[in-house]
């Protein structure tokens, strides 16, 4: 008799019909009001609207429901273009690049403006000045500039390098890569200003990263939130499919930055899992990252989201204090931790923590300098003890599975190419 799929996998195929355009995927009748409930956690309950537009035989009970959430995505994106082009129009006014990324930004990636619901709207500038300036060019209320420091510490851990501005729909965070504490967006911001940073009369309806800068982008947004919305895997897929993305680009991008790991684990899954055209990128000698990464992106793990940033609850926020604090486990490639094979994750938290513990204080660097390695250790010991396994048994498993003929990643993979790699 067989078994039916497990959640994360149904969840896997739901992603799968609307990326291949099956309109004849159903969800299975005994639990899709589980899968929905699932599908909106991991925000790819647009998806469901969509298939159920093109004819998908989608059972009554959710049906209703994904299509107000397709229609109401819509209509959301139709009011941040226009406070997009807004913005666009005050930048081009004051004379100051900027990028739009995530959310309305995402929208050519993929072709339905129904499909990928937001919460806000992300505007790249130079600096925290840039991002006032046009907030109070278009009307917007800074409810947070570059320069206030949050009451809270989780607040100010998750408000370096930005402002934050209201507008009547939606809030627009201004990111600027300028602080130090904000690596390494601050690196990708430095190494390719100009791939980030667009003059305000270019793009239609506004300037957006091309496919692969956004993707590097998007790949340290997802490693900033664990890994555990399915749709922000789905956005680095939708961007490696757009027609001038450049896969050689992306690879040694993150490679400069760190995160070659990462890229092999996400692409590596969303070649498995989601599409298996996908070029699988970030080649290179196995480590224990690899196999937490697995771990991570693995069925059983989306479907009990066990590092779910999304639960508005009291605890919620001591989780996301933590995972703030952890976040250099996942954005660098260290293989142990230590310091003595790289300082940059140290030096990183080093920062963080002034900007946390003491943003307007004395200079804590002796301290911290030595504060921050322990710390580094301790917090990656404890995803060893949440995952229940050590650093070897993470290498065994990634060995293990990335051996295995159609998961062997160091093998040459179809790529993209573009011949202009003059900034890498």
């Amino acid at each position: 008799m067989a078994t039916s799929p497990q959640p994360g996998e149904q969840l896997f195929s739901l992603v799968r019909a609307w990326l291949h355009n099956e309109p004849g995927w159903r969800p299975p009748e005994e639990s899709h009001s589980a899968l929905w409930a699932l599908a909106r956690r991991h925000g790819v309950d647009g998806m469901v609207g969509a298939l159920a537009e093109r004819g998908a035989e989608i059972p009554a009970a959710f049906r209703g429901p994904a299509l107000e959430v397709y229609v109401t995505n819509s209509l959301r994106f139709r009011r941040a273009e226009a406070l997009c082009v807004q913005l666009r129009t005050a930048a081009r006014e004051a004379a100051l690049p900027l990028g739009f990324v995530k959310g309305p930004a995402l929208a050519p990636a993929y072709g339905d403006d129904g499909v990928r619901g937001f919460g806000d709207i992300d505007v790249l500038v130079a600096d925290g000045a840039a991002g006032r300036k046009l907030a109070e060019m278009c009307g917007l209320k800074v409810v947070l500039g570059e320069r206030d420091v949050p009451r809270f510490i989780w607040e100010r851990a998750q408000n370096i390098g930005r402002v934050q501005a209201e507008g009547s729909h939606f809030e627009v965070e201004f990111t600027n890569g300028s602080e130090r504490g904000n690596q390494p967006l601050h690196r990708i911001l430095a190494e390719w200003p100009d791939r980030f940073l667009l003059p305000p009369d270019s793009g239609d309806p506004f300037p957006v990263p091309p496919p692969h800068a956004h993707g590097i982008f998007l790949l340290h947004h997802l490693a900033q939130h664990w890994l555990n919305r399915l749709i922000w895997v789905a956005d680095i897929a939708l961007v490696m499919r757009m027609e001038l993305f450049d896969a050689d680009w992306l690879e040694q991008a993150a490679d400069r930055l760190e995160m070659r790991k990462l890229l092999r684990a996400v692409t590596g899954f969303c070649r498995r899992h989601l599409d298996e055209t996908l070029p699988e990128l970030g080649r290179g000698r196995v480590g224990w990252k690899d196999g937490l990464y697995l771990s991570m992106l693995a069925p059983e793990t989306f479907s009990r989201t066990i590092l779910n940033k999304h639960r508005h609850t009291a605890l919620s926020h001591v989780t996301d204090g933590i995972l703030v604090a952890l976040q250099h486990v996942l954005i660098t490639d260290l293989e142990h931790p230590s310091m003595s094979r790289r300082r940059r994750a140290p030096d990183w938290t080093v920062a963080k923590l002034q900007y946390v513990l003491a943003p307007n204080g004395p200079r804590l660097d002796a301290l911290l300098a030595v504060a921050a390695p322990l710390l580094f250790v301790w917090m990656t010991v404890l995803v060893w003890v949440v995952f229940g396994r050590t650093p070897r048994g993470f290498a065994r498993a990634a060995r293990r599975s990335l051996s295995e003929p159609d998961l062997d990643l160091s093998r040459n993979t179809p790529k993209h190419r573009v011949d202009h790699h003059a900034d890498t």
